[in-house]
């Protein structure tokens, strides 16, 4: 999912002028490049061109990085590569990108350089690193994706809980944001169970052996995208209620999370566990308001039929979105994750990240994670429900 909405407020600055992005484009990659000296990061350049993807009518190659808006990224340049198919990315479900075909260079004849270094432009996007964490917790290990949970969920209570109960070390199904946190710095170290949502961003794109032509920041996603593709390509593909398509896309894809982890849900959550984790995830990601509970009894959970619980969230997204206090919880969710992790802990997660902070310019020591605690919302519980 994408949630460029409110990743996007915290710099509204408009950057229209083209000249202003080349300027920025310019800072970024001069940052990236100093930062790379002092860094020894040998990555294979040629499996990072690999894995690009190829957009031949706007020549341009895309290195996607998990949880970094990749899922939306891809959707994009598969509607702008396919002749009218699709009126907008969001016509393509999230799931459904990941078995569709996208063009990599590594499926060309012949995965020639020249595409790389002569004609087409490449780009990646970044992230805060400490958000990408957040965002990767929620996603895979909070919200009930029994993929992930059989396997990392169990791993990690296994490893990082003492005395875990009968039920955890079957489901792994109520790890800890710290408990994740110790796993991350633990798994990076040590090279063992690593997950590419949760490595780190540099291990991904060779962003020291590559010299992009752009280095998009999902916080400036919309205007970095200007850099890269006529503004009348990008106009002609994105809705004009750019905001709310894209919260309605993210409502149908936890609607649609939720009903195929219903399926194939080992005796680990009841129906009404999973779908009062998917509203609390909608909850944090600041799409649904704190004050709606999930109108459902453990009941009609039972019986409900995805397309009702879609219609559901659609109405409380809309009320949600009157109320701007909605754009509070994603905040104070990550306070309320990060409040909970031992300074010692913290520390170890600072040199863990280092790396991604300096080449790509985000702060090591953000407060919402070093001061979390003095933000927490005390009268609300994001996280409650996952020490079962």
């Amino acid at each position: 999912g994408l949630s460029i909405v409110k990743e996007h407020e915290l710099q509204a600055t408009e950057l229209r002028d083209s000249r202003d992005l080349y300027h920025l484009q310019n800072e970024r990659k001069k940052a990236l490049q100093e930062a790379c000296k002092n860094t020894s990061l040998t990555h294979n350049y040629n499996d990072a061109i690999k894995l690009m993807q190829v957009n031949h009518k706007d020549q341009i190659l895309y290195c996607g990085i998990a949880k970094v808006g990749c899922t939306f990224l891809k959707r994009l340049l598969h509607v702008l590569n396919s002749e009218k198919l699709y009126k907008s990315p969001f016509d393509i479900t999230p799931n459904n990108i990941h078995m569709m075909h996208s063009t990599l260079i590594g499926d060309l004849k012949e995965p020639n350089k020249s595409l790389v270094e002569i004609n087409y432009k490449t780009f990646l996007f970044v992230r805060n690193p400490y958000k990408r964490l957040f965002s990767g917790y929620v996603d895979k290990i909070f919200t009930p994706q029994m993929s992930f949970l059989s396997h990392y969920g169990i791993y990690i209570i296994k490893k990082f809980r003492k005395n875990p109960s009968e039920k955890s070390l079957r489901c792994g199904h109520d790890v800890t944001f710290a408990e994740f946190i110790s796993y991350v710095i633990d798994s990076c170290k040590t090279r063992t169970m690593t997950n590419t949502h949760f490595t780190p961003m540099y291990l991904h794109c060779a962003p020291c052996q590559i010299h992009y032509d752009m280095i998009g920041h999902l916080e400036t996603l919309q205007n970095d995208l200007q850099f890269l593709i006529k503004p009348e390509r990008l106009e002609a593909v994105l809705p004009e209620n750019f905001q709310m398509s894209s919260l309605r896309d993210e409502i149908f894809d936890a609607a649609d999370i939720a009903f195929r982890n219903l399926k194939s849900n080992q005796n680990c959550f009841s129906p009404y566990e999973i779908l009062e984790r998917i509203w609390r995830r909608l909850q944090i990601r600041g799409i649904l308001n704190q004050k709606f509970s999930l109108p459902l009894t453990p009941e009609k959970a039972q019986t409900i039929k995805q397309d009702d619980f879609y219609k559901m969230l659609n109405t409380y997204l809309e009320k949600s979105q009157m109320d701007p206090s909605t754009f509070n919880n994603r905040r104070e969710a990550i306070n309320e994750a990060f409040g909970t992790v031992p300074l010692h802990i913290l520390e170890k997660l600072q040199s863990h990240m280092e790396i991604d902070c300096k080449l790509f310019g985000y702060d090591t020591q953000p407060d919402f994670v070093f001061k979390a605690k003095n933000y927490v919302n005390k009268k609300f519980k994001y996280f409650n429900e996952t020490s079962n």
